[in-house]
């Protein structure tokens, strides 16, 4: 193997440092610089570790929360697409009451029962409402079924 150690120079009062080249390699002599690397080292890898699990975990609850929002906003679309026949009656302009109040008339009744719609108006902000009470609407019918299936499963299993 050959060594060569050489003393760098130092620039304003610096003490001078010893450095080896070994194989083509520089590094200093002293000993407590490689320790303390190794710490920071460690000590990311430790964070690293204590961190992920949450992240992780925190990711699946995100996604099964969006997943369930983009379910609930298909359901609304469908519905929208299927009451839209029932209302070939009216004129274009004044179609849209007609839809609302099919798609969920508890919400129609809460959002637009005071103030419908004028011929050919857009309201965004009360639709984005309307959107959002429908989709906690299908929610709640989708959490009242399940809770009926589990209690009628429970009977069952009972008789």
């Amino acid at each position: 193997k050959t060594t060569t150690t050489t003393r760098v120079q130092s620039k304003a009062g610096v003490p001078a440092q010893e450095m080896t080249v070994q194989k083509g390699k520089l590094s200093n002599s002293t000993p407590s610089n490689w320790y303390l690397v190794l710490a920071v080292k460690i000590l990311l890898v430790i964070l690293i570790l204590l961190w992920l699990p949450p992240l992780v975990t925190g990711k699946k609850r995100s996604r099964r929360k969006n997943q369930s929002v983009k379910v609930s906003k298909q359901h609304v679309h469908r519905n929208r697409l299927d009451c839209e026949p029932d209302c070939l009656e009216f004129i274009p302009e004044e179609r849209m009451n007609c839809i609302f109040a099919c798609m969920s008339s508890k919400c129609y009744q809460e959002i637009y029962g005071s103030m419908p719609l004028e011929p050919g108006e857009v309201d965004v902000q009360r639709f984005s409402l309307f959107e959002k009470c429908a989709e906690e609407e299908i929610r709640e019918e989708r959490k009242e079924a399940a809770r009926l299936k589990e209690s009628t499963s429970t009977v069952s299993m009972l008789s």
